[in-house]
């Protein structure tokens, strides 16, 4: 059963951190097999899909009215386009980006109660060991060796207070699913920074390559407050 069918159980959430959003774009190719017929992602004139990595240092995260405490968590995203239905502007921001979609590819964590509950909601975690977030970059480690790192090259436009709203689906999703959804308000953030990614292990093979590296945009944000609504699937009965 999908995450969007009927009788899945709403998951309230709330974080607090850091986080930098690191935009590649990768050849569609890679993607084969991988993504839903229905779903139509956008390209780029060299026929490459937008992908956004989610790297994340929070002081403070919950499920519900139960704390999980601290946790650094990777995301591997694939724009799907702009959201039907644009949930409008965020109160007391200074830029309020457009509502987007978004294809869950990959999750990593090193919490093991968030662990646990982002398999209730359908993911399938790799493991984090080590993770640093800086003004300049960062990198996270995984459990097998894998090492993602980022660097920062040039300035941004900022510092400003954003205000956004996600909406994402996962690959076993089927039309129509009710997605899980994020509103994040982010102080001080520095959008748009030029950078690079580089790939050490093949953990996320077939979507990023060991040994690559890839021109990105960095958007640094110190000061997250994320809500997020999960939905859980439902139990077999």
């Amino acid at each position: 059963m999908s995450l969007g069918a009927r009788g899945a159980e709403a998951v309230k959430s709330r974080k607090l951190g850091s986080e930098n959003a690191i935009v590649v774009q990768l050849p569609a190719e890679r993607f084969m097999g991988g993504i839903p017929p229905f779903y139509e992602p956008p390209v780029d004139e060299q026929g490459r899909y937008r992908i956004m990595l989610l790297a994340q240092d929070c002081s403070r995260c919950s499920f519900g009215d139960r704390e999980a405490g601290a946790v650094h968590e990777l995301h591997m995203w694939l724009q799907l386009g702009s959201a039907a239905e644009d949930s409008g502007p965020i109160a007391g921001v200074d830029v309020s980006l457009p509502s987007q979609q978004w294809l869950a590819l990959f999750v990593a964590t090193d919490n093991p109660v968030v662990e646990a509950n982002l398999r209730s909601f359908g993911f399938d975690p790799a493991r984090l060991t080590g993770a640093e977030l800086g003004t300049g970059g960062g990198s996270l480690a995984l459990q097998d060796g894998a090492r993602l790192e980022w660097f920062v090259a040039g300035d941004g436009r900022g510092p400003a207070t954003v205000g956004v709203h996600h909406a994402i689906f996962m690959p076993g999703d089927g039309p129509g699913a009710t997605p899980h959804r994020v509103a994040a308000l982010i102080s001080d953030a520095v959008m748009g920074q030029p950078g690079e990614v580089r790939v050490h292990g093949a953990s996320l093979e077939p979507f990023l390559l060991s040994g690559e590296r890839l021109r990105a945009l960095v958007h640094r944000m110190p000061a997250l407050e994320a809500d997020i609504v999960w939905r859980r699937r439902p139990q077999a009965s």
